[in-house]
């Protein structure tokens, strides 16, 4: 179950059930889960309230099968991006990070960043911040 608890000692309002429950790192209060289906995931503002309905399982590797579940979806460091492993354990088993668009509506780029066939329960990604190099140029490390 995931939902808005007011603190401290208040009321908890449920607002959906489902697994993998994110609350964003950002500190804006905003959260999401993988719903029944394990292919999109319900992004939620600060009170509750739903923001958008997202399809995760159009991961590189799940073009052949748009009914094909995922698994974990983890927020990284940065709000941005988020990481998703695929449902399969065999030789097609592999871990996708995909960036949101700007209004947190759908997944707008993805790129595969293991294909193994080993299990991978828990994949996790930091995002280096962009820092500000001599004459106001900015590179990613």
């Amino acid at each position: 179950n995931c939902g808005v608890a007011r603190l401290p000692n208040d009321a908890f309002t449920m607002i959906a059930q489902g697994c993998n429950a994110n609350l964003a790192p950002d500190g804006s209060g905003m959260f999401f889960n993988l719903i029944g289906d394990h292919r999109h995931i319900k992004l939620y503002d600060r009170s509750g309230g739903q923001k958008a309905q997202v399809a995760v399982n159009t991961m590189p590797g799940n073009e052949k099968d748009p009914k094909r579940a995922v698994w974990r979806p983890r927020w990284s460091n940065d709000i941005r991006f988020i990481t998703v492993q695929s449902a399969d354990l065999g030789q097609d088993a592999d871990i996708s990070i995909g960036r949101f668009d700007e209004g947190f509506t759908k997944i707008e780029a993805w790129v595969r960043i293991a294909d193994t066939p080993d299990y991978d329960g828990n994949a996790l990604a930091w995002i280096e911040p962009v820092s500000p190099l001599a004459g106001g140029n900015k590179q990613a490390r």
